[in-house]
């Protein structure tokens, strides 16, 4: 999808760095989106796209205009101007022919031309573009004129009046394609404006979809398409997730060209809604109203202050005839050994010794099917602003859903990998964790609180204790603040990485 919409940038006439150059609404070039005031991406051509097809409105009959620089028709008026390369350049300008989308109106001028779609695969690109640059040459091989700088669109009939040639007919059919094109790929976004979104912090939260987005889904897209993209923390976000939504949003659309449109160009070569049009418009509006919410702003960007949470004040309880505790005994490691002698690279080494104390139980407990750690754009992330002292504002759906994703992992057999924050530092992806442990426990104290039990890599992987806030779902260790180390401070849960297919 994205080398497809580099493709499209490159077609002669289109230059989005020149956009402000074109007149009127013809200001975003196909594909991208202008700014808006916060930064984030504009919407605007998912406006009325009526402005920006041009003198040849779709449908009009032929040659009841006049050509670049000529005059109109009539019994012996005067005949319209040869049409050169530079007009042809100038009217298809951000244009091209989809050869493997040819409306019928296209493909009967080509059969009435005594040509046929195959001519034009001739001058496509592996994409199936033809640029108009390579569409002059080729309407004027249908011409009689003798120039090859120019040809007719009309010729004189017995009266004198203007009749259309066989290069006019084609030429208006090509422009009248180029125009139903340009609308689909303006009321639209390609692969890379559309992930770009993701880069200003983009969700799309289906556990707090608007009535709009909901109402809207069913047909062309349903809930089902969605939640197979956002993954166990229910969000898309992020560049990977986002590209899977576009090819979803392109295929809805009804032509899976690399722009997810909600304009869609018919067989009989008229533009109207495409068949994800409702779908694509909701879910762009609800991103666009996330973008002002506070729980989805890029991680670490605000402060929240928090008040300091403390196990015998805010601690769960769980009633014994449901408690379920599960005790993997996975081995601890500790970070410093990974580096003997290095003490700065071994401080720095809590993710890859966690991980490793994971990934080695795995292995050792289930051998190759063992699944893979996702990536840091998988991660559930629970945390989205911390104060000074490293406590974190928290999103209680995604803490919910990050304790059942722990949960899930503990009762396949599979430890679990968390981020955790305990001072205010933006050295990690999300600027909020601060360090990382791994879990492989979940039991209840002797007053029935439960609690998940980790090994701590930054203190020689010895155990530690996370409980559950009753009241947001956050989880916790209040430390003894009898040291500077680790294990004397308190940590709050940022993120809980995934598994691959988990």
């Amino acid at each position: 999808m994205i080398q497809l919409n580099t493709h499209i940038a490159t077609l002669p006439g289109f230059e989005p760095e020149a956009a402000a150059d074109l007149e009127g609404a013809d200001t975003a070039a196909p594909g991208s989106l202008p700014p808006g005031e916060d930064g984030a991406p504009s919407f605007a051509p998912w406006g009325d796209p009526a402005a920006r097809l041009g003198s040849l409105p779709l449908g009009l009959p032929a040659f009841a205009y006049a050509a670049p620089g000529g005059g109109g028709g009539g019994g012996g008026a005067a005949l319209p101007s040869p049409v050169t390369r530079s007009d042809l350049l100038k009217e298809m300008k951000g244009g091209f022919i989809d050869v493997n989308n040819l409306s019928a109106p296209l493909q009967q001028a080509l059969a009435d031309a005594g040509s046929s779609p195959a001519a034009l695969a001739k001058l496509a690109d592996k994409h199936g573009f033809v640029a108009p640059e390579k569409l002059f040459a080729f309407i004027d091989g249908f011409d009689r004129n003798g120039k090859g700088s120019s040809f007719d669109v009309a010729t004189p009939d017995a009266a004198g009046s203007p009749m259309p040639t066989t290069a006019g007919k084609l030429y208006e059919a090509l422009k009248q394609e180029v125009a139903a094109n340009r609308e689909v790929a303006r009321g639209g976004l390609d692969a890379k404006a559309f992930t770009a979104l993701a880069d200003k912090h983009g969700v799309l939260d289906l556990n707090h979809l608007g009535a709009n987005v909901t109402k809207a889904l069913g047909g062309a897209v349903s809930r089902a398409d969605l939640e197979a993209i956002a993954g166990a923390d229910g969000q898309i976000k992020g560049r990977r997730e986002f590209g899977q939504l576009h090819a979803l949003l392109d295929r809805a659309d009804g032509s899976a060209d690399g722009i997810a449109s909600a304009r869609h160009k018919g067989a009989d070569g008229r533009v109207g809604d495409s068949a994800g049009a409702g779908a694509l418009r909701a879910i762009r509006d609800d991103i666009t109203a996330n973008f002002a919410l506070a729980q989805y702003a890029a991680p670490g960007k605000a402060a929240a202050l928090q008040a300091p949470l403390t196990v015998a004040a805010d601690a769960m309880k769980v009633d014994p005839k449901d408690q379920k505790p599960v005790d993997l005994k996975m081995k601890g490691v500790d970070q410093f050994s990974l580096y003997p002698g290095d003490a700065e690279k071994g401080g720095k080494a809590c993710f890859e010794a966690a991980v490793k104390a994971c990934t080695d139980h795995n292995r050792k407990q289930h051998g190759d099917v063992a699944p893979k750690l996702d990536g840091p754009d998988q991660a559930i992330q629970i945390a989205y602003a911390e104060d000074a002292e490293g406590r974190v504002a928290i999103d209680p759906t995604q803490a919910r859903l990050g304790r059942e994703y722990i949960d899930k992992v503990l009762d396949a057999g599979y430890p679990a990998v968390i981020g955790v924050s305990y001072a205010d530092e933006s050295y990690n992806a999300d600027r909020m964790t601060d360090h990382f442990v791994t879990i492989d426990k979940r039991g209840y104290d002797d007053q029935n609180r439960l609690y998940y039990e980790f090994k701590d890599p930054g203190a020689g992987g010895r155990v530690g204790r996370l409980y559950v806030d009753e009241d947001t779902g956050k989880l916790f260790k209040e430390g003894d603040h009898k040291g500077h180390y680790v294990q004397n401070a308190d940590y709050e849960v940022t993120q809980v990485r995934t598994y691959q297919g988990v």
